[in-house]
């Protein structure tokens, strides 16, 4: 894998770059290990990528010897309504649903969320960004306040086993909204109201899956379809 860093900055028309966040500094000396003269790739808030040589170790300085703006796009524009899951899985998707090319995430409060939140917090908009390391996308995905199960918008599609199994054809549109629920499902009160909204009920079939593993599936499915 490349070496590779998102920065908060810009990389535009600079062609020098001093790096002072302490984090990617620490990045810089322990995980790349870098030594003058080594290469490595920054990308910046205008999702250009900048491969820069390490001009000055002492300072953390490094020079630009070029760059280009990404130009990757996923299929579809997907807006994905996750519910709160346990912590570390719902942090995984963060990175992971970005990394698959959601354009937008919005948190969803849910009866059976083992937790939740009514804010945005530093380390959710770090997560999504550090995805960016790792993919071409040109865009940064967006994280969205919380919201209630009552508050989505109607006819979004939800994923549930009970539903008709997934078929490519059913997704017709660019933009697409999908709505995972927690790990023990949907309460009958939200499975009611959900209907009320004549959302789309799909299923992935018989097999069990995680609720993370399934959220990848079903990205994968709809922005790599075969």
């Amino acid at each position: 894998m490349k070496r590779k860093i998102f920065i908060d900055g810009t990389i535009g028309e600079k062609q020098i770059l001093k790096i002072e966040d302490h984090s990617i500094i620490e990045r810089i000396k322990k995980v790349y290990k870098l030594k003058p003269k080594d290469t490595i790739i920054f990308v910046g808030q205008d999702l250009i990528e900048g491969i820069f040589i390490y001009a000055d170790p002492k300072n953390f300085i490094f020079k630009k010897l070029e760059a280009y703006k990404r130009t990757a796009s996923p299929k579809r524009k997907i807006n994905l309504y996750l519910s709160f899951i346990k912590k570390d899985n719902f942090e995984l998707v963060l990175k992971k649903s970005a990394e698959l090319g959601v354009y937008k995430i919005i948190p969803v409060i849910s009866e059976r969320s083992p937790w939740s939140t009514n804010k945005i917090p530093d380390r959710w908009i770090k997560i999504i960004k550090s995805a960016l390391e790792v993919t071409e996308w040109n865009f940064i995905p967006e994280i969205k306040k919380p919201i209630l199960i009552k508050n989505l918008p109607d006819k979004i599609f939800v994923l549930e086993k009970s539903g008709n199994i997934y078929e490519n054809s059913f997704f017709d549109k660019e933009e697409i909204n999908i709505l995972i629920g927690p790990e023990g499902g949907f309460s009958d009160k939200e499975l009611k109201l959900l209907k009320e909204k004549e959302c789309s009920f799909i299923s992935l079939g018989n097999i069990t899956l995680r609720t993370e593993t399934a959220i990848f599936v079903i990205l994968s499915l709809l922005n790599f379809p075969c």
